[in-house]
């Protein structure tokens, strides 16, 4: 069986694409605006249906901080069913996909279309205090939005598609991106997924996210 070519170099015009891109994953990385309810509804609708569950209750909050008191004794809350791993379901298939059309020296350039970040308080949501123990490990927010590196991942798979032309799942990636662009964090489970509207972050290097911090 033939080895398919992997794509091992870009041409001018695509070197030329890197900084557009780049531009594009900064923005989508650091924006300090809160996604309208709407567009988030419609979005984690999107990323359910892609995996074949059912839209589950969805609450949309603008920081874990602003989670209404209502939530902790709602009958979502204390049966959520399990944990969906949008990071294992979405992302890393689109990582196998993708990788395997582009050669490896070339995959690790596309590195840094997407800027490196951190979180605030070691990698993970600030939970408010006062949040009593079995909240806090009841709550779990999925493995993408709490990588380093999940939007690094995206913004290269983002060229790979748009300027390498590399073929994909696009209807996972369309749910993927869906999720990257309302901007916030999710803790997904079958029955209920809260949604926050802004994520708190640091730029590892430079002033970019100095805004959001």
């Amino acid at each position: 069986m033939k080895e398919i070519q992997k794509i091992s170099q870009l041409t001018p015009a695509q070197e030329d694409q890197l900084t557009d891109y780049r531009k594009k994953w900064r923005k989508l990385t650091f924006s300090t605006d809160a996604s309208a309810e709407a567009a988030i509804q419609v979005s984690v609708g999107k990323a359910y249906s892609y995996l074949n569950l059912p839209t589950p209750e969805i609450f949309v909050v603008e920081s874990l901080f602003d989670i209404p008191d209502s939530f902790w004794v709602s009958s979502h809350w204390q049966n959520p069913g399990n944990a969906v791993s949008l990071h294992d379901k979405l992302l890393q298939p689109l990582i196998a996909t993708v990788s395997s059309q582009v050669a490896g020296q070339l995959w690790g350039k596309l590195w840094n279309i997407a800027p490196r970040l951190d979180y605030l308080d070691g990698y993970t949501p600030l939970y408010q205090r006062g949040w009593n123990r079995d909240d806090c490990e009841k709550m779990q927010i999925d493995a993408f939005f709490k990588s380093l590196y999940g939007l690094r991942h995206c913004g290269r798979i983002d060229f790979c598609q748009g300027a390498l032309g590399c073929t994909l799942d696009v209807d996972a990636w369309e749910a993927l991106y869906g999720l990257v662009q309302q901007g916030g964090w999710l803790f997904p489970y079958e029955h209920l997924c809260l949604a926050v509207q802004k994520r708190l972050i640091r730029s590892i290097s430079g002033p970019f996210g100095a805004e959001n911090e």
